[in-house]
C-alpha cells in the first residue's frame, strides 16, 4: 500500500494542527449502539466498522467466526455499483497466494432485518441469493446511499444491516466506489480494478481487504489509545494503521508509523506529532480532552 509523502509545508505547528482540526460529526440516521468494533485493513485505507451484536446477534457472530479464522484475509471487493453498494467476503486471494479462490463458507444464517436497522449510507449488510432470505453466508455488502427502500423487506425479506462504519471510514468507502468498474462475466460484471487497462485481471489490480482486526472494547483501553486509533481511521495518509508500533520514552506515550516515519503521542495531558526526517521538533496538536471527545463523537 502505497501512502502519500508528508510535505515540508505540513511540519509546522500552525499548519499541522489547522489541517488535522477535524470537522463537526456527519449527521447520521439514527441507528443501535455498537457492541463492538472491528478494522478493516485495505488497499485503500482503513474501514472501522461499528457492529451491532445486541440487536444482530446472529449476523454479528457468523462475520466474526469468518474474521477470526481469517477467511477474510486478503478477499477481495469484487462487486461495485455507483451510488449504491460495494461488496466483499466472497474471493480470497492473500499475499502468499498463486490464485484467487473463493471462501470457504460455513452453513447460511437465519435472516435478522429490521426496519430499525435500516440500509442507509455506511451501513454492512449481509448479502445472499435472490428470493432466499436465509441464505446469507460470508459475503457482506456497504451501503453507498441510502437504500432502506430498495433493499427492505419486499425484497428478500431484506437485507440485514449488522454494522455500520464510521464517520472517517466513509472517506475509504468513497475511494473503493470511485475506481473504474470492468465487466469480467457473471457476478464479476460490475468489477472494480485498479491501474487496469486490459487482459487478465491480477491482484494488484484489485481492491483488497488485506486482514481484519478485532479493536479492543473502549471500556478496557485508555485515552491515548482511543485517540490514536481515531487518527488512524481520519488521517490514515499521516497515521496509516497497518504496521504501527507502541511504546514510551522521554515520558510520551506513542505510536510510530513505519510507513511514513510520523510519530503521534501523548505526555502532560497534550497530543504532538513528529516526523523525524522532515524536523526534529514535537508539534502540539491540542489537548487529549480535546481529542477525545472527537473520538467519542465518532465511536472511538
Amino acid at each position: 500500500m502505497t501512502h502519500p509523502t508528508f510535505s515540508r509545508r505540513a511540519v509546522g505547528a500552525a499548519v499541522l494542527a489547522a489541517t488535522l482540526l477535524p470537522l463537526a460529526a456527519t449527521a447520521q440516521t439514527s441507528l443501535p449502539a455498537a457492541t463492538a468494533m472491528v478494522r478493516m485493513h485495505t488497499t485503500h485505507g482503513p474501514i472501522d466498522v461499528e457492529l451491532y451484536g445486541a440487536h444482530a446477534a446472529g449476523t454479528v457472530n457468523n462475520f466474526m467466526s469468518y474474521v477470526r479464522s481469517g477467511a477474510y484475509t486478503g478477499t477481495v471487493f469484487h462487486r461495485s455499483v455507483k451510488n449504491f453498494v460495494i461488496q466483499g467476503g466472497n474471493i480470497a486471494w492473500p499475499a502468499s497466494a498463486a490464485a484467487a479462490d473463493y471462501v470457504v463458507t460455513s452453513a447460511p444464517i437465519v435472516n435478522e432485518y429490521s426496519d430499525l436497522r435500516p440500509n442507509v449510507r455506511g451501513t454492512i449488510a449481509m448479502a445472499k441469493l435472490p428470493n432466499q432470505p436465509n441464505s446469507a453466508t460470508s459475503q457482506w455488502f456497504f451501503n453507498l446511499a441510502d437504500n432502506t427502500t430498495v433493499l427492505g423487506p419486499s425484497q428478500s425479506g431484506g437485507f440485514t444491516v449488522f454494522g455500520k462504519a464510521t464517520t472517517p471510514s466513509l472517506a475509504t468507502l468513497d475511494k473503493i466506489a470511485a475506481l473504474p468498474i470492468v465487466n469480467a462475466g457473471g457476478e464479476f460484471a460490475e468489477f472494480p480494478v485498479v491501474n487496469y487497462s486490459a487482459g487478465r485481471i491480477l491482484r494488484t489490480n484489485m481492491a483488497l481487504v488485506e486482514r481484519i482486526e478485532e479493536l479492543p472494547a473502549k471500556a478496557s483501553i485508555g485515552a491515548a489509545e482511543r485517540v490514536f486509533t481515531y487518527l488512524e481511521a481520519a488521517y490514515p495518509q499521516y497515521a496509516p494503521p497497518g504496521g504501527a508500533t507502541t511504546g514510551v520514552a522521554l515520558g510520551y506515550a506513542y505510536r510510530h508509523y513505519a510507513a511514513t516515519g510520523a510519530y503521534v503521542g501523548t505526555k502532560d495531558g497534550m497530543v504532538y506529532y513528529l516526523v523525524p526526517a522532515l524536523s526534529p521538533e514535537i508539534h502540539p496538536l491540542g489537548t487529549v480532552a480535546e481529542w477525545l471527545a472527537i473520538a467519542e463523537v465518532h465511536g472511538y
